[in-house]
């Protein structure tokens, strides 16, 4: 009986869900916005990946041609030190501050993305290092998600 009544309330409610016209938002179709301008401003590494990605979701047919402008802050914090004041851990924090201006100069919108990645210090230094940049590209592809996620979302149809 249990069952039969579980059954029946899960067909109703993907039925329901079906015809609300729910959908993923990184499901919506289009890119609904331009980018006529991008200004990136901080780390080279960080700013090509940012700004390949970003572009590659602009579409230039779009009515919203907006100008973009990044500034990259990365900063590596001490986290934890062992009994013998040995760095063991650092945190990397990188920020994002972007500036929107839409094409008519109209609407400007300033937004900041931050992401915080701990980095363990590793016995070889040339290993810590390689580590970092692993970790770097890694909030880097978060953050570039974040950028897009939010300007699709703010430019929805």
């Amino acid at each position: 009986m249990f069952k039969n009544k579980s059954l029946l309330l899960f067909i109703t409610a993907f039925f329901i869900l079906q015809n609300c016209g729910y959908k993923k938002l990184n499901q919506i179709q289009g890119q609904s916005f331009h980018i006529q301008k991008l200004e990136i401003k901080g780390d080279n590494r960080i700013s090509h990946y940012l700004k390949n990605t970003i572009t590659i979701n602009s579409n230039e047919t779009s009515k919203n041609k907006i100008s973009l402008k990044l500034k990259i802050n990365k900063r590596k914090d001490e986290k934890e030190k062992n009994i013998s004041k040995k760095i063991t851990k650092y945190v990397i924090i990188l920020t994002v501050d972007l500036k929107l201006e839409e094409a008519n100069n109209v609407k400007i919108v300033n937004k900041s993305f931050t992401r915080a990645i701990d980095l363990n210090v590793k016995s070889n230094h040339s290993d810590t290092i390689t580590e970092e940049i692993k970790n770097v590209d890694n909030i880097s592809e978060k953050i570039s998600e974040d950028i897009v996620r939010f300007l699709k979302m703010y430019y929805r149809e």
